[in-house]
C-alpha cells in the first residue's frame, strides 16, 4: 500500500492518500495487466532520464562554457541504468560564491563591494 501526499499550494489544500498499487511488479501486472505496468515504467523512466540529460545540457564551468559537450551527453544517455543515481560533485560554499562573483561586470562588482551606488 502507498500512501501519499497531495498538495495544491495555490489554493493551500493538501489531502493524505493510501493506493493499492499491487506491492510488486507481479502484483502490479495481475491487478492492471502487462501494458499499464510497462507503460508507466516507461513514463517514469523517461522523464528521470530528461531531467538527468536536462541537469548536463545546463551544467557550465566557471567560465561560462558548457561542462558537457552533445557527444558526452548522448553517452550518458547511452550508459544510462533507471533507478541508479549519478553522484554529484560536492561544490563549498566559498566556490559557489567564487563561481557567481565571477560572472559579475566589474560595476556590479563595485556596487555589491560598496564602492558605487547601484548598478
Amino acid at each position: 500500500m502507498a500512501t501519499f501526499t497531495v498538495s495544491a499550494p495555490k489554493v493551500d489544500r493538501k489531502v493524505d492518500g493510501e493506493y493499492d498499487f499491487g506491492g510488486s511488479l507481479a502484483a502490479a501486472a495481475e491487478k492492471f495487466g502487462d501494458e499499464i505496468v510497462y507503460s508507466n515504467f516507461e513514463d517514469s523512466a523517461v522523464i528521470a532520464l530528461q531531467a538527468a540529460a536536462r541537469r548536463r545540457l545546463e551544467a557550465t564551468n566557471e567560465d561560462g562554457t558548457f561542462k558537457y559537450s552533445d557527444a558526452d551527453i548522448a553517452e550518458f544517455i547511452a550508459q544510462y541504468k533507471p533507478g541508479v543515481k549519478a553522484t554529484r560533485a560536492s561544490v563549498s560554499t566559498f566556490e559557489k560564491a567564487k563561481a557567481l562573483f565571477a560572472k559579475l561586470s566589474p560595476e556590479e562588482l563595485r556596487a555589491l563591494l560598496g564602492g558605487d551606488e547601484a548598478a
